[in-house]
């Protein structure tokens, strides 16, 4: 297959039908930007539970009941997925905890407390190093986007906006020079690309603050609900 041939051909369909493509690429950009973090846990979320309906299904073939087969099923799918989650987060705990304590171990020339402690603090930093690494790279894909559709959303209100392209998307020169024609001077190019920038870090910053948030909410609810089940068992 001729995968260089297909994109251009897409390129060429979305370029045609510009307000399809601008919906679409809204779409991801809302959802990547703000909410990138969310759907790569769900995604992994899905792989562990996709093993395991696997495993349920090779487990509750045994069963007498069909019931009881589908309890069997969609429980080890919930447990699939909720381990796969926590297993990628921990894969980053102990890999921070790992270099936290051969720092400790070098630093505090072989104290248990110092190694100890060092690797706690290594643990937290890898697993807060994991996601914003997550969220960095999708609020990346998803400004990108948003950016797209903003300036073509512009391109309909406004004459003099050139239109970014999908077959122009790799080669974003196209636009600035196409402004700096259309108004007649070199100056245009640095204002253009100057007004995108600064569009561009706001999505990004304003993405980077809500799934921060996301995080930070998710981390304080589950010390709460920990803390809850402490106080519940003390009584």
């Amino acid at each position: 297959m001729d995968y260089q041939q297909v994109f251009s051909t897409l390129s060429e369909l979305l370029d045609k039908y510009l307000i399809v493509a601008i919906m679409i690429s809204l779409v991801v950009g809302i959802a990547m930007n703000y909410f990138g973090l969310l759907l790569y846990n769900f995604a992994i979320f899905l792989i562990g539970a996709a093993v395991g309906l696997v495993v349920g299904g090779l487990v509750g073939a045994g069963a007498d009941s069909e019931i009881i087969k589908i309890v069997i099923v969609i429980a080890l799918a919930l447990i699939g997925g909720s381990l796969a989650v926590f297993l990628s987060n921990l894969a980053a705990v102990l890999a921070g905890a790992a270099i936290g304590g051969i720092a400790g171990a070098a630093l505090g020339s072989g104290e248990p407390v110092v190694i100890i402690l060092l690797a706690l603090i290594g643990g937290y930093l890898g697993y807060l190093f994991y996601n914003i690494a997550i969220i960095l790279s999708t609020i990346f894909i998803g400004a990108v986007s948003l950016l797209y559709s903003y300036i073509n959303i512009l391109y309909f209100f406004k004459n003099d906006a050139a239109p970014w392209t999908f077959s122009k998307f790799n080669s974003y020169i196209s636009r600035l020079i196409t402004e700096s024609y259309n108004q007649g001077s070199l100056d245009a190019v640095w204002a253009t690309a100057s007004h995108d920038f600064i569009v561009l870090t706001l999505f990004a910053i304003s993405g980077f603050i809500v799934q921060i948030k996301f995080l930070i909410g998710y981390n304080a609810e589950e010390v709460e609900n920990n803390t809850n089940k402490d106080d519940g068992g003390e009584q």
